[in-house]
């Protein structure tokens, strides 16, 4: 049995990615134990309790790790895209959202940040604004040449511009999170 959390934490992504999710979530539960501060970890389980639906869990994982670790803008980002979009309604916090959603944006103005604003506004109600980071988004994704990328997000600027209430409908699952073992800079800390 593996005695560090960076042990756990890839036996917890190779697991999760063989398919053996409730395995997957003991290790990144282990590394958690072993370093509490580790954002990998804390994100990888909150990441796998969204991906097994259990989303009152990776709610309350997140605002743990986004409490330890403010900085972290990974969990800031998947904190924000569940309070804004959670399949279950009762757990959104649109104003929230909002809050932690501009930091992400502000630290790194990126197009998958000002959509993640779009879902905070469209939680709100505020279809308007919601719809003009989400076109925002959409141009800088047709500038950069990410076409494929771009005509994903169209949808969500439909809905912003077209139906009332743009909240994510209940039933959707929140879009896809980076996973939980990318080294990605996408996420950079907030502000």
């Amino acid at each position: 049995m593996p005695e560090d959390a960076a042990a756990h934490r890839q036996l917890g992504a190779l697991l999760r990615r063989a398919g053996r999710r409730e395995e997957a979530l003991h290790h990144y539960g282990e590394a958690v134990a072993f370093a509490p501060t580790d954002e990998p970890s804390l994100f990888g389980r909150a990441a796998l309790l969204v991906d097994l639906g259990r989303y009152r869990e990776a709610k309350i994982q997140l605002e743990a790790a986004h409490q330890r670790l403010p900085q972290a803008g990974r969990i800031a980002f998947a904190l924000a895209r569940l309070l804004a979009a959670c399949p279950e309604v009762e757990l959104r916090d649109g104003e929230r959202a909002l809050s932690l959603a501009s930091a992400v944006y502000d630290a790194a103005p990126t197009p998958e940040h000002a959509a993640l604003v779009a879902s905070a506004l469209a939680e709100l109600g505020r279809c308007e604004e919601a719809a003009e980071w989400q076109g925002k988004a959409v141009t800088a994704l047709r500038q950069a040449g990410v076409a494929s990328q771009a005509a994903a997000y169209e949808a969500d600027l439909a809905r912003y511009r077209d139906q009332r209430p743009c909240r994510p409908p209940a039933a959707a699952a929140p879009p896809p999170t980076d996973g939980p073992d990318s080294r990605s800079e996408s996420h950079p800390s907030p502000a």
